[in-house]
């Protein structure tokens, strides 16, 4: 059977420009495999910086709330040492609901803690709603100061710039 007139018996190309053209493509894929490892790379690196920016994101905002926490403590104090119930209310309310936060937002062993601060502040809470005008009992006072000592002593344990890498280094046994 004889050939089809439209196919040339040589072929399209000659065997150098097939070389030529197979080698650009080699160079095609190498090329390719190299800006997918750079782009692979910058990747990396672009989620490694977003999880230090994260953390230290994290670390501001549980500074900035271990401040505030203290700053309404002292403020409850404050309104209970004055027999202003309404006000001292006021003030564990705050402290229970930023305490739930720092609970949500807290992912080491201390979560815990936080959660039950929370619930003491809402407890302490409903006490000063109930108290009357006039003087709390003197067993309700002593078990207010009693409290917020150790409120205040778990917040000094956090606070300050090094005291979460501190206290991992601690429970980590290092």
């Amino acid at each position: 059977m004889a050939s089809p007139s439209f196919i040339p018996a040589a072929g399209f190309l000659t065997d150098f420009w097939r070389d030529v053209l197979n080698l650009a493509g080699f160079l095609g894929v190498i090329i390719a495999i190299v800006q997918i490892t750079r782009t692979k790379g910058v990747a990396d690196a672009s989620r490694e910086a977003s999880s230090k920016a994260l953390e230290q994101a994290r670390l501001a905002f549980g500074q900035y709330s271990l401040a505030t926490v203290q700053r309404l403590l002292s403020e409850a104090k404050s309104f209970v040492d004055a027999s202003n119930w309404q006000g001292a209310a006021l003030r564990t309310g705050d402290l229970a609901e930023l305490a739930a936060q720092m609970a949500q937002s807290d992912d080491s062993a201390e979560k815990a803690k936080w959660g039950s601060l929370a619930t003491e502040f809402r407890g302490w809470e409903s006490t000063w709603r109930q108290t009357r005008v006039g003087v709390a009992a003197p067993n309700v006072l002593n078990k207010w100061h009693k409290f917020s000592m150790a409120a205040s002593v778990q917040c000094d344990s956090h606070h300050g710039p090094f005291a979460t890498q501190m206290n991992r280094g601690h429970r980590d046994g290092s």
